[in-house]
């Protein structure tokens, strides 16, 4: 689990968009934590390594969005999704995976979905897309 210190409030005090990345790959939350860092209109709140940890941030951090996998040790992004969807209602939530989204049901009540083989391009437009930013 990773929170950057001292920021769980900037949602609220008119700073950067806040987003929560969860994903059990450690190089891919990297690979997007420095993508989202680089594209410098967001910040990333926090990182979770599983579903459990997911809603315990969301809950703890009320990001602005979620990126959230949905192949996780223990609790699975599905079971995550509609928790974090009670503790963190204003949050959207991004499923970012290596399923199709026709092959996972409840996928559908998230606010986006994107497929693990996405370019940058497409996944900072969806980010933008969600989060109101061009």
């Amino acid at each position: 689990m990773n929170i950057d210190d001292g920021k769980s409030d900037a949602n609220t005090s008119g700073g950067k968009p806040r987003i929560l990345i969860a994903d059990d790959v450690p190089a891919l939350r990297k690979l997007l934590r420095r993508m989202i860092q680089a594209d410098g209109r967001f910040e990333v709140a926090g990182e979770a390594e599983d579903g459990e940890q997911a809603v315990q941030l969301a809950t703890e951090l009320q990001p602005d969005l979620v990126i959230l996998d949905l192949m996780m040790p223990g609790k699975s992004g599905i079971e995550a999704l509609h928790e974090i969807r009670d503790s963190s209602p204003s949050s959207k939530v991004l499923i970012f995976s290596g399923l199709s989204p026709d092959h996972v049901s409840g996928a559908v009540e998230a606010d986006g979905f994107l497929e693990k083989g996405s370019n940058r391009d497409q996944i900072m437009a969806e980010i933008e897309r969600l989060l109101g930013q061009r």
